[in-house]
C-alpha cells in the first residue's frame, strides 16, 4: 500500500485517472438504488402527416392503407422528443395487423411494419434490437439501450408501414435494473485491467522497473497481436457477415432457453416465431454460452458478439503461441507462429467477411491438435502430457464445428498413413487410442444426441446441381496467395474471387471510409454472367466482356442516392463502368469510382511488338 501511494504521488496523471474512475464507479453504484424508469407512449404522441389514411384517437394509432396510397418510400409515424435516461429498456408493443382488411388473412412471415429508434443529437448512444410487426402477433417485445452518461431528450420512435391495416395501441419502455449491475461490473473489470497494466509497466523505476518491463515484453506482444486482429470490433457497428444474422439469432435464442432453465440447450423454442428450431442438435452451442449469458445480463446483442469475437481471438493467439513455442522450443518462433496464425487471411475472412462462428472458433484449437501430434511422434513412449493436447483440441473442435473436426480427422488419417511404420508401434497406437477415447468422452454429451437425431431424421439433397465434382466449386491454389478480392457471397467455378481467402481489401477499405465519413456501406452488386478473365483481353474485348456482366440484387433501391464505388485496381475501367451502369439502373443519380491502384496503359511506341511465329 505504501508503494502504491508513493507511485500515485510521483504520477499525477495516474492519480487523476484513478479519481476519474472512482467518480464513474460511484455514479454507477448510486444508480443501483434508483427506481426503474418506465415510459408509455400513447397514440397521441405520434406525429401524423398522412391524415387521409391514418388517425390517432383514444383507441390507438389507426393506419388503413389498402390501395389508396402509393409511395416508393414506406410510411412513417414518429413520436419525437422523448426523454429517456441512460439504461437498458424492454420495449413492449401492443398492436393489431392485417395485410388484407376486407378478407383478413394472417401470415406470420409477413412483415407488416417495423419499429425503430433514433436520436439526432447523440446517434451513437442509442442501440436497439430490430422489431418486425407481423400479422400473427398482438404483442411483441424488443430491447433498447441508452449509453452511459447520455440522457436522451430527443429520442424518436418511428413506426414504418406500407399497405394493409395496422393499429398501434401502446408502446411501453420499462428499464431493467439488472443492466445497472452488469454495467457496473463491466466498468470495474475494464478499470482493473487498465490500472493493473499501468502498474505492471510503470510502478517500478530504475533497474527493477526495466527488468519488469523486459519480462512483460511477451504478454504485451501477445496483447498487441490480439488488439491488431480485433481493430474492426472497436467501431460503432458490426461488419457485414454472410451468416451474421443467423448467429446473432442463435445467441438470442440460446439466452432465452437458458432463462427458461434449459441446459444444455437442445431446442430453441422461441425461434421461427415460436415454432422452434433444433439447430443445437447439429450445431453445438457450447461456446456461445458466454455471449448468451451476457445477453441475459441485458448487454446489447452487438456487444455480446463483439466480446465473443475478442475472447476467441485472444484464446487463438494464446493457444497458438503455447503450441508453436512447445513445438519449436523457442519463444520467438512461438510468437511468430501466433502472429501469422492469428492474422492469417483465411481466419480474418471467417471472422469479418463470412461470420463463420463455428469455423473460426474451431480454428482456435487446431494448434493444440498439431501439438498433440508432435508430442506423440517425437516420443518413443508418449506420456499423458504428450497426447492430451490432441484429445482436448479434437474435443473442442467437435463442439465448435463438426466439418472442421472432420477435415482435421482426415488430415490426421493421411498423416498416419504416410508415417504408417511409426504409427504401428504399440506405444503410439496406445496413445492414439487414449486420445481418441478421451476426445469422444469429453464430447459424448453432444455426439450421442447428434448421431441419434441424424439416424432418425432423413437428410436429402433436392437439387441435382448441388452434386458434382468437388473442384468445380472448390479452392484453387492461386486463391491462397490472393491479397485482393471481393470477399463475396458464394463459391463459383474457376479461380474467381467470389469466395477468395482474403478479407476483401476494397470492402474493408470501404467500410473504414464509411465509418469515418458517416455514410452507409452496401454490397448490392452481383455477377450475372461470367466471361473470360479480363487480364487476357484487349481494351475493346474487356469492354465487351464486362457489358451486362453485373447487376444489383433484387430489392435494391438506390433512388436519389450518390454512390462511391470502390475497386481494387482499375486498368481500362471496363469493370467499373459495367458496375456503375448497374447502380444507375437501380436508381442512383451519381456514381463515382475510386480504386486502391490504377494501371496505366503504355503507348504503342513503348510496347514490345509481339513475336511472330514462323
Amino acid at each position: 500500500m505504501k508503494h502504491f501511494i508513493a507511485f500515485c504521488r510521483r504520477n499525477r496523471l495516474f492519480a487523476a485517472l484513478l479519481a476519474a474512475e472512482l467518480a464513474v464507479v460511484c455514479a454507477l453504484a448510486a444508480g443501483l438504488f434508483g427506481a426503474p424508469y418506465k415510459l408509455a407512449l400513447t397514440p397521441g404522441d405520434f406525429t401524423n402527416t398522412l391524415p387521409d389514411i391514418a388517425a390517432a384517437d383514444d383507441d390507438g394509432l389507426k393506419i388503413w392503407n389498402q390501395i389508396g396510397y402509393h409511395s416508393d418510400d414506406p410510411m412513417t409515424f414518429s413520436a419525437d422528443n422523448i426523454a429517456l435516461p441512460s439504461g437498458a429498456y424492454e420495449v413492449t408493443v401492443r398492436y393489431f395487423s392485417c395485410q388484407t382488411p376486407d378478407a383478413p388473412t394472417f401470415n406470420m412471415l409477413n412483415a407488416a411494419g417495423s419499429l425503430t429508434f433514433a436520436s439526432e443529437r447523440s446517434p451513437a448512444a442509442v442501440t436497439f434490437d430490430a422489431l418486425r410487426l407481423d400479422d400473427c402477433h398482438r404483442s411483441l417485445t424488443t430491447r433498447l439501450w441508452v449509453g452511459f452518461g447520455a440522457r436522451m431528450q430527443d429520442l424518436t420512435a418511428t413506426v414504418t408501414y406500407d399497405q394493409g391495416q395496422l393499429y398501434i395501441y401502446s408502446i411501453t419502455l420499462t428499464e431493467q435494473p439488472i443492466y445497472r449491475a452488469a454495467r457496473l461490473l463491466c466498468f470495474l473489470v475494464l478499470f482493473a485491467a487498465t490500472d493493473a497494466a499501468l502498474l505492471l509497466l510503470f510502478a517500478h523505476v530504475g533497474e527493477r522497473g526495466a527488468a519488469r518491463r523486459r519480462a512483460l515484453r511477451l504478454p504485451l506482444a501477445l496483447a498487441g497481436i490480439t488488439l491488431l486482429a480485433c481493430l474492426p470490433l472497436f467501431s460503432n457497428y458490426l461488419y457485414f457477415g454472410h451468416d451474421l444474422e443467423f448467429h446473432m439469432q442463435r445467441i438470442a435464442a440460446m439466452a432465452a432457453e437458458l432463462s427458461y432453465g434449459q441446459f444444455p440447450v437442445r431446442l430453441t423454442t422461441t425461434t421461427l416465431n415460436g415454432y422452434g428450431y433444433a439447430s443445437p442438435l447439429c450445431y453445438c452451442e457450447l461456446f456461445l454460452l458466454l455471449p448468451a449469458l451476457l445477453y441475459n445480463l441485458w448487454l446489447p446483442l452487438r456487444t455480446c458478439y463483439q466480446v465473443y469475437l475478442f475472447a476467441v481471438t485472444l484464446a487463438t493467439c494464446l493457444i497458438a503461441y503455447f503450441s508453436f513455442a512447445k513445438i519449436t522450443a523457442s519463444r520467438r518462433l512461438g510468437l511468430l507462429g501466433a502472429l501469422l496464425y492469428t492474422l492469417s487471411a483465411y481466419r480474418l475472412t471467417c471472422v469479418y467477411t463470412r461470420a463463420a462462428v463455428g469455423e473460426f472458433t474451431a480454428m482456435e484449437f487446431f494448434p493444440l491438435v498439431l501439438l498433440g501430434l508432435y508430442g506423440i511422434y517425437t516420443s518413443d513412449r508418449p506420456r499423458f502430457g504428450d497426447w492430451l493436447p490432441m484429445a482436448l483440441g479434437m474435443a473442442a473442435m467437435v463442439q465448435s464445428h463438426l466439418l472442421s473436426c472432420e477435415l482435421t480427422a482426415l488430415l490426421l488419417i493421411l498423416f498416419c498413413l504416410l508415417r504408417l511404420r511409426e504409427t504401428l508401434r504399440p506405444a503410439r497406437l496406445l496413445a492414439w487410442v487414449k486420445a481418441a477415447l478421451l476426445a469422444v468422452g469429453l464430447s459424448a454429451w453432444y455426439l450421442f444426441p447428434f448421431f441419434i437425431s441424424t439416424r432418425s431424421i432423413p437428410f436429402l439433397v433436392n437439387r441435382s446441381d448441388l452434386v458434382g465434382k468437388l473442384q468445380k466449386h472448390g479452392l484453387y491454389a492461386v486463391q491462397l496467395f490472393s491479397f485482393f478480392g471481393t470477399a463475396g457471397g458464394s463459391s463459383a467455378e474457376g479461380t474467381t474471387h467470389d469466395m477468395a481467402l482474403t478479407p476483401g481489401l476494397p470492402l474493408l477499405l470501404a467500410r473504414r471510409l464509411g465509418a469515418v465519413l458517416g455514410v452507409p456501406v452496401e454490397t448490392p452488386l452481383y455477377i450475372k454472367r461470367r466471361g473470360r478473365p479480363q487480364k487476357e483481353l484487349t481494351r475493346e474485348q474487356r469492354l465487351q466482356n464486362a457489358r451486362g456482366a453485373f447487376g444489383c440484387r433484387p430489392g435494391t433501391d438506390l433512388t436519389g442516392r450518390r454512390v462511391l464505388l470502390i475497386d481494387d485496381i482499375i486498368t481500362t475501367g471496363a469493370t467499373a463502368s459495367a458496375c456503375a451502369l448497374a447502380l444507375l439502373q437501380a436508381g442512383a443519380v451519381e456514381v463515382t469510382a475510386v480504386a486502391i491502384a490504377a494501371a496505366e496503359e503504355l503507348p504503342k511506341s513503348r510496347k514490345k511488338s509481339p513475336e511472330t511465329k514462323p
